[in-house]
This record gives structure tokens, C-alpha cells and sequence, in this order.
């Protein structure tokens, strides 16, 4: 990483501004319930991430302390884009192009019995976001 920041608040309050690494200790944590936010924000050479020199990324979430004196596994979950791309990085223009999403984390879950039934994401011309293209309940 050439630059990089972390930083952690609670109900508004900094806890955390870092630019020492991604991955912080943090300290002094409230007790009670609070609302917090995690965000990173990193740059790497092009020699190395030619086409994303710039990653970002944020989670906002309701904790309190846990009753345990170690540590405890955040559940935070990310989504992963996976367009078709040619060796630049670009798409056709004026095509329509699919871009696949990938849930990684606990939000990747579905509840014990539940049916999978995937739907596809699909955009308008002018990039307004349809939420589902089929019947609801029918199968992709």
C-alpha cells in the first residue's frame, strides 16, 4: 500500500484515525450499546493494481461490549463485483453489460429452510437500478 487510512468512531465519536495499517487494535470502546462505523481507505501503486489503484470501503453497525474478555469476530459482509471486462478494463460501449454481485459474509446467508431463488441484477439506460426482472416468487 502506498497511503492508507483506518478509521473507527462510535455514535459519532472518533475512536480510531490511523494511518499506521488496515488492521487496527482498538481501545476504549463503549460498553454500552453504540452505533459504529469502520472505514478504510487505500491507494496502491499501478505497477501492482494497474486498474484499481484506490480501494475504499465502510461498514456501519449496533455493538456493545460482549461478555467476553477476548476478542470478537465482527460480522461484516462485502460485495464483490465481477463484470466481463477486456484486458483494459473496459466494456463495449452502448452494449448492455451484466455485472455480476458476489455476497461474501454473513449477509451471504439464507436462513435454515429458505429457498434459493437468485435474482439477477439489471439496469435501465440511464443507470437506475430495476430490482428484479422476473414475477416475484418465480424462478429465475
Amino acid at each position: 500500500m502506498t497511503e492508507q487510512r483506518t478509521r473507527v468512531t462510535a455514535d459519532g465519536k472518533t475512536l480510531l484515525d490511523s494511518t499506521d495499517g488496515l488492521c487496527e487494535n482498538v481501545t476504549g470502546l463503549p460498553s454500552k450499546s453504540a452505533t459504529y462505523r469502520i472505514s478504510t481507505d487505500a491507494a496502491r501503486s499501478t505497477k501492482v493494481a494497474g486498474v484499481t489503484p484506490r480501494l475504499t470501503a465502510a461498514w456501519t453497525f449496533r455493538s456493545k461490549r460482549t461478555s467476553t474478555d477476548t476478542y470478537t469476530v465482527l460480522p461484516l459482509s462485502s460485495v464483490r463485483f465481477a463484470p466481463k471486462l477486456d484486458l483494459r478494463s473496459s466494456a463495449e460501449a452502448g452494449k448492455k453489460l451484466t455485472v455480476p454481485l458476489t455476497l461474501q459474509g454473513p449477509a451471504a446467508k439464507k436462513p435454515q429452510g429458505a429457498a434459493s431463488t437468485p435474482c439477477p441484477q439489471r439496469f435501465r439506460e440511464d443507470g437506475v437500478r430495476i430490482a428484479c426482472d422476473r414475477e416475484p416468487g418465480v424462478a429465475p
